[in-house]
């Protein structure tokens, strides 16, 4: 079939509205997070707040309310990180479906098997149990340092903020939010990889295109890699290394994790258009 100007235009139209609703999701799974995170930082400094002496039994008292809050926590993340799976897998699969059906490019599509979903969704949990495990460990580990330098529970509310660093990088509840986005965009990967793998059976010619955030907080390696379009079945060249997605789980720790690169499907060169 001969692919028009129009048809184009109507095909990159789709493209984008997928792309903005990936990017709705993750900012929403992100502040689910914060409030999450905020949420029970409110609960543990509220019962510590007023408290200027160690009392007999308080300590303990206080670190099994810091375990209950690191489960809650544990299951609230869980439920919303892998909940927000499912909606990137069906968006990474509409990236190419629903792009290809604007321009009435018939592909007789069969399901990716759901095993695959599983799979991330297993990795996922393990990595919030890690993180959510490291968590409770260190506000441990603070509140005994501050029970045996003198420092009072309400002083020591700003130890905990300090270990939680809701809103900044470097603390725990920062390593969650780039491991949430980064499972999230590997899933929507993992599935767009898929449903290309399927349409480039029937659309010889069929490229992907590598494209990043356009901001100051892409790395060099991926301001490099952007606007290199290769064949759907074969991988970009990324910092020195093949990846054939963004997030791809072949890639190194420095070169996938919190990257918020695209794949964009490039329809195939059909002669002069109309």
């Amino acid at each position: 079939m001969k692919i028009t100007q129009k048809d184009r235009n109507a095909y990159t139209k789709a493209i984008n509205k997928v792309m903005a609703k990936a990017d709705d999701l993750d900012s929403r799974t992100l502040a689910g997070m914060r409030n999450i995170l905020t949420d029970s930082q409110k609960t543990i400094l509220s019962d510590m707040s007023g408290v200027t002496a160690w009392r007999a039994g308080y300590l303990k008292k206080l670190k099994s309310l810091v375990d209950t809050e690191v489960k809650r926590i544990n299951k609230l993340l869980d439920e919303l990180a892998t909940g927000n799976q499912s909606a990137a897998w069906e968006l990474g699969q509409e990236m190419v479906k629903n792009s290809f059906k604007k321009i009435k490019i018939d592909i007789p599509f069969k399901m990716i098997p759901e095993k695959l979903l599983l799979a991330l969704k297993a990795d996922t949990h393990q990595l919030i149990q890690d993180i959510t495990d490291e968590m409770r460990d260190r506000i441990r580990v603070a509140l005994n340092q501050a029970a045996i330098g003198g420092v009072s529970p309400a002083e020591s509310a700003g130890v905990i903020k300090g270990v939680l660093g809701i809103g900044e990088e470097a603390g725990v509840a920062g390593r969650a939010e780039k491991i949430v986005r980064t499972e999230l965009g590997r899933t929507f990967s993992v599935a767009e990889q898929a449903t290309m793998d399927q349409a480039g059976e029937a659309l010889p010619g069929l490229k992907k295109e590598w494209q990043t955030a356009a901001d100051e907080r892409v790395r060099a390696d991926h301001i490099a890699a952007n606007g290199q379009v290769v064949p759907y079945d074969e991988p970009f060249l990324v910092g020195g290394e093949k990846l054939m997605f963004p997030r791809d789980p072949a890639g190194s720790p420095e070169n996938v994790i919190n990257c918020r690169c695209t794949m964009v499907p490039v329809l195939p060169e059909t002669g002069k258009e109309e």
